[in-house]
């Protein structure tokens, strides 16, 4: 049995003294089908510890049941911008573990862009991003401008901290959601940049001058603290770079303008100043992992490397992620943490899509039953069930003020002003005709019936001769 104390850094076990200063990170592949009732699979550790403490079991008996896992896809969703891959076993095995869903990313409207710039996560700074010169436009398809330059600018300064370009349309679309930019606050006594989410992106940065000591140590590979760049720059994929110079070996360039370093040629990054080392041998320890004295330089008395790594007993540690199941096709990118091999990738067929299938009932209550203040509900039912939410249809809303009662109400309310607008017309025009009928009546002549032997006009009369009484001389008529 093994004798082991936390304290100590070695314990006994199997007549073996075993060394556990550096504790192995064990990094396990897929098990190999099934050879002679036995699978195998191979386990390293990705601290190259040199010891196997724990090392997990690289052979082991076929189970009577292997799992088929067969991926789907569900449908995008427009709101979260992510879909689900879920997995069912093909071989229907019982008693296994059920292989969990996988959550992706997804640009729904289909314009180039996840996510908002407000999902960017920057820290000591605000980030604004231009697209070809002009502020990011939501409404824009950038997947039919092909290639444009991305620039991620700080509000307050007006400083570019990254640029890029992007290829919209070859390219997956840019998701804002993942991206981490963090730079250093008023409390840090040298300048830096740390970068997440635009990894394989050859990215220009950059960092403002604090030491400026002429001197940036970059560290081109996924990291997300500025700890994990050494200050000595000697660690695994960390190279130091002369501002303004290059790192021929990595393609690395940094030029000066005012107060900032503009680095150029990195894919993943961190960057940060570095203070020159006043020991004057080179190769005397804080040198990159240099062995030999041929590629120091000497930088306003300070010495420094070009980024020279050692080959002598460098053994590979891989480290192996799938990509997302996209357009029936995924991808599998190993990296050797020690920088021995080349980063390698691998892809192969994959199985995506299952689209739910919505089917909803009828509102309850119906809508011509339905009062102002109550609501409606109904049932949607995923006819593919595929196990997500995603495009499910609403379930409740409020009542339409009354639905078609208040159609009827609305329509006798209509038909009852028409005949009120009637009647007020039809008085008005019966009004005026009676005025118009009692003006007219003084004009009207009444004819009277006159004596017989009595005409209009001259009338004579009678025997006692023209003027006598009663007679109707010359000055006798009436009019």
């Amino acid at each position: 049995g093994a004798v082991y104390d936390e304290n100590q850094t070695s314990f006994y076990m199997a007549s073996e003294f075993i060394d556990v200063s550096c504790e192995p990170s064990w990094i396990c592949g897929a098990w190999s089908e099934c050879v002679n009732d036995a699978r195998t699979r191979i386990c390293l550790d990705a601290k190259n510890c040199g010891n196997n403490y724990e090392k997990p079991a690289e052979v082991d008996s076929c189970p009577d049941c292997v799992p088929n896992w067969t991926a789907h896809n569900t449908a995008c969703n427009a709101i979260t911008e992510t879909y689900v891959i879920w997995y069912s076993d093909e071989e229907q095995c019982e008693n296994v573990t059920v292989r969990g869903n996988d959550t992706v990313y997804c640009d729904p409207d289909g314009n180039g862009i996840i996510g908002k710039v407000h999902e960017i996560d920057d820290d000591n700074f605000d980030v604004i991003v231009y697209i070809d010169n002009d502020e990011i436009n939501y409404s824009t398809n950038y997947t039919l401008l092909g290639e444009e330059k991305v620039e991620f600018v700080d509000e307050d300064t007006d400083l570019v901290r990254i640029e890029f370009d992007y290829d919209f349309e070859e390219e997956e679309a840019l998701n804002l959601k993942i991206i981490h930019v963090e730079v250093q606050d008023d409390n840090d006594d040298f300048g830096y940049i740390l970068i997440e989410g635009l990894e394989d992106i050859d990215k220009e940065v950059r960092v403002e001058r604090i030491l400026d000591s002429g001197i940036v140590c970059v560290e081109d590979r996924a990291i997300d603290d500025i700890d994990d760049i050494d200050e000595d720059c000697d660690g695994s994929r960390e190279y130091i770079v002369q501002c303004p110079g290059e790192n021929s070996n990595q393609d690395i360039e940094c030029d000066v303008s005012s107060g900032v370093y503009i680095i150029s040629g990195l894919e993943h990054s961190g960057v940060r100043e570095i203070d020159g080392w006043t020991n004057p041998v080179c190769g005397s320890g804080h040198l990159n992992l240099c062995t030999t004295q041929t590629s120091c330089t000497n930088v306003g008395g300070y010495w420094y490397t070009n980024g020279c790594h050692s080959s002598q007993d460098c053994a590979a540690s891989w480290t192996c992620n799938w990509g997302s199941c996209i357009n029936g096709q995924r991808t599998k990118t190993c990296t050797d943490e020690n920088n021995c091999e080349s980063d390698t990738t691998e892809t192969e067929a994959c199985t995506a899509g299952c689209t739910p299938s919505w089917s909803c009932g009828a509102w309850d209550p119906l809508d011509d039953e339905c009062s102002n203040e109550e609501e409606q509900t109904r049932t949607c039912t995923d006819l593919n069930n595929c196990g997500t939410l995603s495009g499910k249809p609403v379930e409740t809303k409020s009542c339409e003020a009354g639905g078609l009662n208040l159609w009827l109400i609305s329509l006798i309310a209509g038909i009852s002003v028409l005949v009120i607008v009637i009647i007020v017309v039809l008085f008005k025009v019966l009004r005026n005709r009676s005025e118009d009928l009692v003006q007219e009546q003084p004009r009207i002549q009444v004819a009277q019936r006159q004596p017989r032997g009595f005409h209009q006009g001259m009338h004579y009369g009678g025997p006692g001769g023209p003027g006598s009484p009663g007679g109707g001389g010359a000055g006798g008529y009436r009019r």
